[in-house]
């Protein structure tokens, strides 16, 4: 498993060394801290081919006897992904996902995203190709109005649900609300996550950083 982790950056780094845009956020919250980014970078301006990378983390507080208890996992999710470029809103991907519970598993997806003046906004289909595998539905509305010349006003809603063949795996639902300043966002942030069959519920309450790396 660490030949895989290491090869895995080494790809990465290789793959996302000139990428187009890479969303970055922490939050530091009253249950836990988070983290999460995405990236996305094409073969070559003229390609459709590309390649994505997703990753978030949930580290909760307190001992790891208390870190572990049931509605409060720590986790780390990685998706990679060989993206095609199908029009100007729709893309194709696959590639792999890895979660804490259910490790690496194929991976395929549809993004549906488009921009406008002050936005964006994403929904993405996403399955496991494995036996009593996942489907997933992930949804992302950005609004970014202009308050002054130099700043903007920020919010975001973010969700994703995840079902297995019978029953819920996980969900969670994100609400932001700040200030956009060269290109770093800073505010207010809630967080939801469901877990299980029956979801046992956790909410988190804090602040959150974004910016744009690339």
């Amino acid at each position: 498993m660490n030949k895989f982790y290491f090869s895995l950056l080494a790809f990465l780094y290789a793959g996302f060394a000139g990428a187009q845009q890479m969303p970055a956020e922490i939050m530091i919250g009253n249950k836990y801290f988070y983290y999460q980014h995405s990236i996305a970078k094409s073969f070559s301006a003229e390609s459709r081919f590309g390649i994505k990378h997703i990753a978030s983390i949930v580290a909760p507080y307190g001992s790891s006897k208390e870190a572990k208890r049931p509605g409060q996992p720590q986790e780390l999710m990685n998706q990679v992904y060989l993206t095609y470029r199908v029009n100007t809103i729709v893309s194709a991907m696959g590639g792999m996902m890895y979660t804490t519970v259910g490790k690496i598993k194929p991976s395929v997806a549809v993004q549906f995203a488009k921009r406008f003046k002050s936005g964006v906004w994403v929904l993405v289909p996403r399955m496991d190709i494995a036996d009593r595998g996942a489907f997933e539905l992930f949804g992302l509305f950005e609004y970014k109005p202009s308050i002054t010349e130099r700043t903007k006003l920020y919010t975001r809603i973010q969700f994703m649900s995840s079902y297995g063949p019978f029953d819920h795996n996980r969900s969670y639902q994100q609400f932001r609300l700040g200030i956009d300043k060269n290109r770093v966002q800073l505010g207010l942030a809630f967080q939801s996550d469901e877990y299980g069959p029956k979801p046992v519920v956790l909410k988190n309450i804090g602040v959150f950083v974004r910016t744009e790396i690339f």
